[in-house]
């Protein structure tokens, strides 16, 4: 749980210990020294079906698409500010474009 100022709430010290195991994991599976800024969606259809119709993966694809672009870096850095992550999508991409 996140408190209003932004600092993670624990229930326990175990709580604690945990996260960190985990985020020591995440850094070092990706040789990071610090964590990318990125965003995760899970989108789902309004009716409760299968997402992967035809009418929602346009928009789907749509909204990746609007999310891309008006995250896209704006600065010229030596790196993207979505590395190691940025073809994180790629495999999803490539189901729906298959699909439409």
């Amino acid at each position: 749980m996140i408190d209003d100022n932004g600092r993670m709430l624990l229930f326990s010290q175990s709580d604690m210990q945990i996260i960190v195991m985990e985020a020591r994991t995440y850094l070092e599976f990706y040789n990071l020294t610090e964590f990318p800024q990125r965003a995760f969606v899970i989108l789902s259809a309004r009716d409760g079906g299968n997402i992967l119709r035809d009418e929602y993966v346009d928009e789907v694809l749509r909204f990746d698409r609007l999310m891309t672009n008006s995250l896209s870096d704006r600065v010229e850095m030596p790196e993207r500010s979505c590395y190691p992550l940025c073809q994180l999508n790629r495999p999803f991409h490539m189901v729906l474009v298959s699909l439409t």
